[in-house]
């Protein structure tokens, strides 16, 4: 799914950092000799040993990397690497229909934010709404109508130029922490207004006077349990 959506992305206009897909070693070290830094990511992000799964992160990658050197081993699965961006700050943003909530993260304070924030999210501390440009928007949409999905979730690196890098969309990607982090965003009652909608192009109104919180929802498992 991930090299059908980047050839997707790349028609639908979007920029993506450069990138190749390959599970041979020659051309991932070639590849990596082009740039100042290159990260790596699997096209999987979990991996199972025996009964255990484990989540993979991105990482930054050298031409002298021993798994480059393991040929029968790289060529057991493709893997995808891209030209690091040096980040300004990230931005997820969550699409029910045609409804987004979008929050950016200042990735850049946390250890090891500058390749994947996810490794130390419970230190990121700051968290703010964004509003996506008009053009990032309509992109979405068209890219989320080329995929035929209805829910997805975006993520986007913006450089020190303020140039805004598609990196993927995950069409079963979590997002209640999204109201965690920012509990003004009525995330959940958005999402539950969209499931009863039927609608392709839904657009969240706060149709009922009560809105569905997740912090109230919370609090009422914890007071069954």
């Amino acid at each position: 799914m991930k090299p059908y959506q980047l050839k997707i992305a790349l028609e639908t206009g979007f920029r993506i950092p450069p990138t190749i897909i390959t599970n041979s070693s020659k051309q991932a070290a070639e590849f990596i000799r082009k740039y100042p830094k290159v990260i790596y990511k699997p096209l999987n992000g979990y991996v199972w040993d025996e009964c255990q799964s484990y989540a993979t992160y991105t990482s930054l990658v050298k031409e002298n990397e021993p798994a480059l050197k393991n040929v029968s081993l790289f060529r057991s699965t493709p893997s995808i690497f891209q030209k690091q961006i040096r980040k300004k700050f990230e931005v997820r943003a969550q699409f029910f229909g045609a409804t987004c909530f979008a929050v950016k993260i200042d990735s850049n304070t946390i250890k090891l934010g500058e390749l994947d924030w996810r490794r130390h999210q419970e230190d990121l501390k700051e968290f703010q709404e964004f509003d996506l440009p008009d053009k990032v928007y309509e992109k979405c949409l068209k890219l989320m109508n080329r995929l035929g999905i209805v829910v997805g979730a975006f993520d986007f690196i913006i450089d020190k130029d303020d140039v805004w890098h598609y990196l993927e969309v995950n069409e079963a990607g979590q997002f209640l922490f999204l109201e965690k982090w920012c509990p003004h965003l009525p995330i959940l009652d958005a999402f539950c207004e969209f499931l009863t909608s039927n609608k392709s192009d839904f657009l969240y109104t706060k149709k009922h006077k009560k809105v569905i919180k997740l912090e109230d929802v919370q609090k009422d498992l914890v007071e069954v349990a």
